[in-house]
């Protein structure tokens, strides 16, 4: 998991994910629509909060 928002912590989590083979979740509050419609292309999941979140890890 990786929080925060940007760019950045987009090319974070596909290098995560190509490092350790596992699905990566970028957490955080008040991120912009446009960020998670792009990390929701890239095939990583976006919690914007701890109920999502949870959710998101339980399944």
């Amino acid at each position: 998991m990786t929080t925060g928002g940007g760019r950045g912590k987009i090319a974070q989590a596909l290098g995560q994910m190509k490092d350790t083979g596992k699905e990566v979740v970028i957490y955080g509050e008040n991120l912009s629509r446009g960020f998670v419609r792009e990390a929701s292309k890239q095939g990583i999941k976006v919690a914007q909060s701890l109920d999502e979140l949870k959710r998101i890890v339980s399944q």
